[in-house]
């Protein structure tokens, strides 16, 4: 995931996906949904690998003194070993880079940030699908629209779908979607009158993919490897693979996963979710 300042003055895009590839459609927000959405976040969720990340420090920490990058160097390496300490601290890599460089001006990390976009598009920088992301695709398909919904620019997330080969399988696909200030945005639109819980929001961001979805009454799936009791879902798990189950549970019939999915009451509080 990508802290959304960084981010910042890049133009939300929807684009739209077909079975000749994926194409760019400048739009705000995403379209609305005639069919219950699952809604996927992009970096460690859908797409695999810490490439991005490490491209991602190596741009920004050559701009830091010799031992503040060496320092900055040896904390990323414990959080790429999953250190469960550092797992519990950051949300994920990308928040831990930029603390690590706070004291460079933001537009010079966001500089860094893009750079190493530019070179996942270019090479891939070794990221992979998750484990069973295109049969599972496959499977909900019929039923509900999928939709990728990412605070990364466009650079770097077409090309990776592609070369996963999801066109075809994927509905709509938004960019730097400013998450989690414009998530409520986004639900609103692809939910489109439905009832909430038509739509499963699933990421490894709890505060960008599942907080505001539970709060606004839908449903939310974590993936993590450090689970916390303050950040609740209804699905958690380390991987995709880990919430397939109960992605396809919820596809075949959303009102019979909300009976046999109810978050702790306390949780649902925490959340403002009821």
């Amino acid at each position: 995931m990508v802290d959304k300042r960084f981010v910042r003055g890049l133009a939300s895009v929807s684009v739209s996906c077909s079975g000749v590839g994926i194409r760019s459609l400048p739009s705000d927000l995403a379209r609305p949904s005639a069919r219950p959405v699952l809604l996927l976040d992009f970096d460690g969720t859908i797409c695999l690998g810490d490439g991005p990340v490490l491209a991602y420090a190596e741009a920004a920490f050559a701009a830091l003194p010799a031992a503040q990058r060496a320092a900055a160097e040896e904390q990323l390496a414990r959080f790429v070993d999953h250190d469960p300490q550092l797992h519990r601290q950051y949300a994920d890599g990308y928040v831990l880079v930029q603390t690590l460089a706070a004291s460079l001006p933001p537009a010079q990390l966001q500089a860094a940030y893009l750079t190493s976009r530019h070179r996942l598009a270019a090479d891939g920088l070794g990221v992979r699908p998750a484990a069973g992301l295109a049969e599972l695709l496959i499977k909900v398909g019929p039923t509900v629209s999928t939709v990728v919904l990412t605070n990364a620019p466009e650079v770097g997330v077409v090309e990776t779908l592609e070369r996963f080969g999801l066109s075809g399988l994927l509905d709509q696909v938004i960019v730097a979607g400013g998450k989690p200030t414009r998530m409520p945005e986004h639900l609103d639109v692809l939910l489109a009158g439905r009832p909430p819980s038509t739509l499963l929001s699933i990421g490894d961001h709890w505060i960008n993919d599942v907080r505001i979805p539970l709060q606004r009454g839908t449903f939310g799936g974590l993936i993590t490897e450090t689970p916390r009791a303050d950040q609740p879902a209804h699905l958690i798990g380390s991987g995709l693979a880990e919430l397939s189950d109960g992605i396809t549970e919820w596809a075949a019939d959303p009102r019979a996963f909300a009976r046999r999915h109810r978050l702790p009451v306390s949780a649902a509080i925490r959340t403002g979710a009821g």
